[in-house]
């Protein structure tokens, strides 16, 4: 955990705006938590960060829709989604995301192992999710979703992971380069970026080959293929 005051703070120092221990104040504080938002943005449509995740269960039988009327009711269709699974038995299998082509032009027969996601929109302007499945078997889906983050002000603490929060500091530092055309410090800023964020990912490949491997399971584990690859 991290103040907006504080990460404000150690960006400004490390940029050179303010000297060590000399507060960001009036006007200054102002522009930086506009780019504290702003790098909160960038980093949640690429992302690395959000505010939570979410996610709700649903009988289909070879499509879905999210939205106000929708088989998942009373939420806002999401942009894109974080994941759909499938029951079986007492968990559920990640479905592996695939191309609408390739979806229509196959066997939509038996239970679904994977799926497309798109947006519609209704007669008042609407947006309606539609997740299509490869398989018309009916089965409980639960589909996951991220929300949008908050924007933060003066008084918030950031609840990040360390490595996440040091990611969103040295995007708060590459856009206050830019805003005070600090342009000699921008490049070195930028690789320091750019390191954090490979570390980052190299975690969370590792971290989700072992969540959908082991936690979740596998259409290709014991379990799955001595029930012939379908499950119940």
């Amino acid at each position: 955990m991290i103040s907006v005051l504080q990460i404000i703070q150690d960006a400004c120092e490390d940029v050179g705006i303010v000297e060590a221990g000399e507060s960001v104040g009036g006007d200054m504080f102002t522009r930086a938590l506009k780019q504290l938002n702003r790098a909160a943005r960038t980093l949640s449509a690429q992302e690395y960060l959000a505010s939570r995740i979410e996610f709700s269960d649903a009988t289909a039988s070879g499509e879905l829709t999210i939205g106000q009327n929708g088989t998942i009711a009373y939420v806002d269709a999401p942009t894109k989604l974080y994941g759909v699974s499938r029951k079986v038995g007492d968990r559920f299998l990640p479905l592996r995301p695939a191309d609408s082509q390739v979806l229509f032009t196959g066997t939509r027969g038996g239970l679904p192992t994977s799926y497309t996601y798109s947006l519609n929109y209704d007669a008042k302007g609407k947006p309606i999710g539609i997740v299509t499945l490869d398989g018309k078997g009916a089965c409980t889906i639960r589909v996951f979703w991220t929300n949008e983050l908050p924007e933060y002000s003066s008084v918030d603490n950031i609840y990040l992971p360390a490595i996440v929060e040091d990611i969103l500091e040295k995007q708060l530092c590459v856009n206050l380069c830019e805003q005070e055309k600090l342009y000699s410090y921008s490049d070195r800023f930028e690789q320091k970026l750019s390191a954090a964020k490979a570390l980052y990912k190299r975690g969370a490949y590792n971290a989700k080959a072992f969540r959908d491997g082991c936690s979740m399971g596998s259409y290709k584990d014991n379990y799955s293929n001595g029930l012939g690859g379908v499950g119940f």
